[in-house]
């Protein structure tokens, strides 16, 4: 995409679209346009390129649904107040988040069994340490651990592909 007509925008993505080009001016290029399915407009959708081929895909972002969704490799994460869709605070988490993506400083987790992915989520990089349980740490999920298809195999995926690494579980 060349140039985005804010005019072409929904409401949400007139307010979100500015401040990711604001930030990271050289992904106008990866923008494209969805319209939304009630006619209000269109969403953008941007898919920047990994440097690194590990990586199942590279950077997306979208203000599809109005809220700004910012996923990497198998993960995403939404970053959303449904009180107040445009609070910026939540819009500049969403932000850092991206850039923490790209700068290496934020890595995605995948879990799977046998050839069938199970979970994932995210991790600060450098990480030295074994690789995390999939939901170590998150007290809320532990009730859902018996429900959850198991895992014996944990990937590493960071942007550049420096902190690649895969660890196998028995």
């Amino acid at each position: 995409m060349v140039a985005l007509s804010v005019e072409e925008l929904d409401d949400y993505s007139r307010v979100v679209v500015p401040m990711i080009l604001a930030r990271f001016p050289e992904w106008e290029q990866f923008a494209k346009l969805l319209p939304r399915a009630d006619g209000a407009g269109n969403v953008v959708e941007f898919n920047v390129p990994c440097p690194s081929e590990a990586a199942d895909s590279g950077l997306w972002l979208s203000t599809a649904d109005e809220e700004l969704s910012v996923g990497f490799h198998t993960h995403h994460r939404h970053f959303t107040d449904y009180e107040d869709r445009t609070n910026r605070a939540q819009l500049e988490a969403g932000l850092e988040y991206a850039s923490a993506i790209v700068e290496d400083r934020i890595g995605m987790l995948s879990y799977y069994g046998g050839s069938q992915f199970a979970g994932s989520r995210s991790v600060e990089l450098p990480h030295p340490d074994s690789l995390p349980e999939l939901y170590e740490g998150m007290g809320f999920a532990r009730e859902l651990l018996g429900k959850l298809p198991g895992w014996d195999r944990v990937t590493l995926r960071s942007w550049s592909g420096r902190f690649d690494r895969d660890e196998v579980r028995a």
